[in-house]
């Protein structure tokens, strides 16, 4: 099976530890590459939808030109991100959520596998940001109203594998227990 991993820093392998994150140790890795699964991964952190869309780095056109039988990925986080960072969320008006869902659904639709997971995010901050917890919600909602019509393609809430154990709150990520998790549930999904 050969499975391309896409989109932001939770496809791109970035885990949470107490001294800061570190790259390129995350669900993917864990997964790793064996005998019967090989993994291509694309993902960049801190990347949006708008640049995924734009073609940036021409990775969405590696990502459509990559033979792969599954492609996970995970995206918009960051476009609604850059607004909690910022304290700007009325910048973060309904029309821009739902053009950046419209962002995602044309990454969607170009990258698409013969099986492609989409994943929503949990909350990596346990619930310690109220804004976060606002906006979280939304942007759950406008990733699977923007597939939703996209035949193939399935939904994956990371929030039904990642507890509180699985995310140290103080990053935008899940930690090391939180990735092995998303790795062990992506086997099962998988049936590897």
């Amino acid at each position: 099976m050969k499975i391309l991993v896409i989109g932001d820093s939770w496809s791109s392998a970035v885990c949470a530890t107490l001294i800061g994150d570190i790259d390129h140790y995350g669900w993917p890795q864990i997964m790793g590459a064996k005998k019967w699964v090989t993994m291509f991964c694309l993902g960049v952190k801190g990347s949006t939808a708008l640049q995924w869309a734009t073609n940036f780095d021409n990775r969405l056109a590696i990502a459509k030109a990559t033979p792969a039988d599954v492609l996970i990925m995970s995206l918009l986080g960051n476009d609604v991100l850059q607004a909690c960072v910022t304290g700007n969320t009325a910048a973060l008006t309904e029309a821009k959520l739902a053009q950046g869902g419209k962002e995602l659904a044309g990454v969607v639709k170009v990258a698409k596998k013969s099986r492609t997971i989409v994943m929503l995010y949990a909350d990596p901050f346990n619930g310690k940001l109220p804004l976060v917890n606002k906006l979280l919600p939304l942007v759950n909602a406008q990733t699977k109203k923007s597939v939703a019509g996209i035949a193939g393609v399935e939904i994956f809430d990371t929030g039904t594998v990642l507890t509180l154990a699985c995310v140290n709150g103080n990053s935008g990520h899940p930690n090391l227990k939180g990735h092995t998790a998303l790795a062990k549930a992506f086997k099962q999904l998988l049936g590897i």
